[in-house]
């Protein structure tokens, strides 16, 4: 679109009107433009589009809002205020460090991270917990809550303890019960009802086994049933036996030896209830082992 726009003149004569139309749409437009000499107004009203051309011949710039050359820019020495780390001085809401400047509490830091055998290790990694099961926020919180709250599961379920033999124990030319080193110290609380069950397996070779329960003091109608099956599936028996007397096996010839389980109850002593003990020995002495096979398990449970 043109800037300025004159009417033309057909002729000569009654003309006058035209050419001072004219003569005012350049004024107009003259007002419009940038004066080279600085006749008012001289000013923009809107951004300049210079269409990717310079400006030349540009004065270095001398205030705040001047155009800079690229000869100010490349004449100018750029400087980085620099301060010893022990100069600076941190503020530190939280408490964390006993240091006071940047260089100290570094150090800190280092030391603390080295000695991650300590304690302090585990307090300086935090944890995220999504799930918001924990109210820790370090591993050694956390840790210490989860030890918390499995003291406290064990002391609700104490009513129920299930004992695992985590290795297996051998006993060899001896005749004499003892207790055995996986499956004993139950506390009885006195005169509860408990049901008794009991999985193991042995190999001998020609002592067999024997077993009771050792009461610290005398419950009231402690019976099980015993069932006795030969590691070659052959089932040697079922049997009813008191708790507190020895039940010896004496029938499997096999050197693979047996599986027996044992399901029964007891009264515990009306008095004090004591302690009880899984107790087992060769029947025959022999001098080839007769072996109680590991991940054996006795469960006893109060039920009132």
């Amino acid at each position: 679109m043109a800037k300025l726009t004159l009417t033309d003149i057909a002729a000569g004569f009654a003309s006058i009107t035209t050419i001072n139309a004219n003569n005012a749409l350049i004024e107009a437009a003259l007002e419009k433009t940038l004066s080279r000499d600085g006749t008012s107004p001289n000013t923009m009203s809107v951004a300049m589009d210079l269409n990717s051309q310079l400006i030349t011949n540009v004065l270095d710039a001398i205030n705040n809002q001047d155009a800079v050359t690229l000869a100010q820019l490349n004449a100018a020495s750029i400087v980085v205020s620099t301060a010893a780390a022990t100069a600076v001085t941190i503020v530190d809401a939280g408490g964390h460090y006993v240091s006071t400047t940047v260089e100290a509490a570094l150090a800190e830091v280092f030391t603390l991270l080295a000695a991650t055998t300590s304690s302090k290790g585990a307090s300086l990694i935090g944890i995220e917990d999504s799930a918001a099961l924990i109210t820790a926020t370090t591993v050694e919180a956390a840790l210490a809550e989860i030890a918390t709250a499995q003291a406290t599961l064990v002391a609700t379920d104490a009513k129920n303890v299930i004992k695992v033999a985590t290795g297996a124990q051998s006993i060899d030319t001896s005749t004499t019960l003892i207790d055995d080193a996986h499956l004993a110290g139950w506390s009885l609380v006195a005169n509860k009802q408990y049901s008794l069950t009991a999985f193991f397996a042995y190999s001998q070779n020609v002592g067999n086994i024997k077993f009771a329960f050792q009461f610290s003091n005398s419950p009231i109608q402690a019976r099980a049933a015993v069932s006795i099956v030969e590691t070659d599936t052959t089932v040697l028996g079922d049997y009813i036996t008191d708790l507190t007397s020895a039940f010896a096996i004496t029938t499997v010839a096999d050197a693979g030896g047996a599986i027996v389980t044992l399901q029964g109850g007891f009264e515990s002593n009306a008095g004090t209830g004591g302690t009880l003990d899984f107790q087992w020995a060769q029947e025959t002495s022999s001098a080839n082992a007769t072996v109680r096979a590991q991940d054996a398990w006795i469960e006893i449970r109060q039920l009132d």
